[in-house]
């Protein structure tokens, strides 16, 4: 369970309780009315049972007060959990996330060719991701900044399959360089998979690009 607390936030509770444990228990056994009456001698001998009582109650409170930073979920079991209503009206995209997967050779013919690609679209006023209409623009740029490849999917494709996962609903895309009569035979080589989403109302979102491997299959 991930904590609220931030980790400074976290080394000063630590560093609390150490002083917790090492300088208020023994000051404030010290000066207590029971020790300050006495001789130096004595007071030491007095107070030292009620200081290692003392050093173990300030031990005790430095680790609760860890606990409850470090286990918040447990602090607050009782509280119920706020309820996600349904999605709002898009007012505006914010964000777009893109992984790929790795290329396979899908022809047998020792040529990478095909990746499936994952797309989540977010919009700037709901905390899960959406799906709205609009279109797919890809880029394929291999070595030199040359573009192997484009597609442009206009939703619904036949390569876009909707998807729903826990951060909410997204897309696959499959893309092959065998595409339209394409070739998958060239020289070994990283290639950027480029990626942007044209609203129908003519808003765009780009992702950051990501990096696939295409030619010779090892």
């Amino acid at each position: 369970m991930k904590s609220r607390f931030s980790l400074p936030e976290l080394a000063t509770a630590a560093h609390n309780a150490r002083d917790l444990n090492r300088i208020s228990p023994m000051h404030n056994t010290l000066n207590s009315p029971d020790c300050t009456a006495r001789p130096a001698s004595a007071r030491r001998r007095v107070c030292a049972s009620k200081f290692t009582h003392a050093t173990c109650i300030g031990a005790f409170i430095g680790l609760g007060t860890l606990s409850s930073l470090l286990l918040p979920g447990c602090v607050a079991a009782d509280k119920p959990a706020t309820k996600l209503g349904p999605q709002p009206a898009v007012s505006k995209l914010s964000t777009m996330f893109m992984a790929a997967q790795t290329p396979r050779d899908s022809n047998s013919n020792g040529y990478l060719d095909t990746c499936l690609i994952t797309v989540y679209i977010f919009p700037d006023n709901y905390p899960r991701s959406i799906q709205v209409e609009g279109t797919f623009e890809l880029n394929l740029i291999g070595k030199g900044a040359k573009v192997l490849r484009t597609w442009s999917l206009q939703l619904p494709h036949p390569q876009v399959t909707s998807v729903n996962a826990g951060v909410g609903p997204g897309y696959f895309i499959k893309l092959s360089v065998l595409d339209d009569g394409g070739s998958d035979v060239m020289p070994t080589q990283s290639v950027d998979v480029v990626l942007k989403f044209i609203r129908k109302n003519g808003e765009t979102v780009a992702a950051e690009p990501t990096s696939l491997l295409l030619g010779k299959s090892s």
